[in-house]
């Protein structure tokens, strides 16, 4: 009697159990199928994860040296202003703030560069300066000899440019290249010959523009008048 009761309550529950799946599945159970789903959610949930879009973090270069002379009032006297550059370069989250870029359609080159934006400059150890409409095309080589073991970058190519602004502190000077002199032009911009790198930082770069500006006239800001701005720089990036 005790076997067969036994008996019955086996085959009671084993009945249970199948009445509880899926005819659908073949016999598999509910459970299971939850299982499954909590499964591909969790795969999903990981393909999302994997085609998150990096941030674009990616800087040009800048390497170079910028020296203004600004005047005063009184003959003889004046203020010269060295920076120098070598370092990320970006409109933000960089070493130094800029952009450069060449236009193939007019064979134009211009550029920005500053410790910060030209609105942030506000004291005499900040600076920035713009110029454009530099006369393209880049001249081939920078250098005089690029295997010597000093090198000389080239110069006295004179070329024309469109505009220069530059600010140092409050003092903010605007001007275009003057007409029938010679002591204001981009002195070489140039583009690199293979194996050629930067002065100082030993960088690949794109573009070397150097400027000879002196005995300025008829530049002033609120507070001096400008002299000189004379300098060069190295780009790599460059639009």
């Amino acid at each position: 009697m005790k076997k067969y009761l036994v008996t019955t309550v086996l085959i009671m529950m084993a009945t249970l159990a199948f009445a509880g799946c899926s005819d659908d599945d073949s016999g598999s159970c509910a459970s299971d199928c939850d299982t499954d789903t909590d499964s591909d959610s969790d795969s999903d949930s990981d393909s999302d994860a994997d085609t998150d879009t990096d941030i674009d973090t990616e800087t040009d270069y800048v390497e170079g040296e910028l020296s203004i002379n600004m005047g005063s009032n009184e003959p003889d006297a004046g203020t010269t202003a060295d920076f120098s550059f070598m370092g990320s370069m970006a409109e933000s989250g960089a070493d130094y703030y800029g952009k450069c870029s060449y236009s193939d359609l007019s064979d134009k080159f211009e550029f920005k560069v500053g410790t910060s934006a030209m609105a942030d400059v506000t004291t005499a150890d900040e600076i920035y300066i713009r110029i454009t409409g530099i006369q393209g095309p880049p001249i081939e080589g920078v250098y005089e000899d690029p295997t010597a073991e000093v090198l000389v970058p080239k110069s006295g190519a004179n070329i024309a440019f469109s505009s220069a602004q530059v600010k140092n502190g409050y003092n903010i000077f605007s001007f275009s290249q003057p007409e029938g002199t010679d002591n204001c032009y981009v002195e070489m911009f140039a583009a690199p010959i293979s194996g050629e790198l930067t002065l100082v930082g030993k960088k690949s770069f794109s573009y070397y523009v150097s400027i000879n500006c002196n005995d300025i006239e008829g530049v002033e800001s609120g507070y001096a008048p400008l002299n000189s701005v004379n300098g060069y720089f190295f780009f790599d990036g460059c639009e």
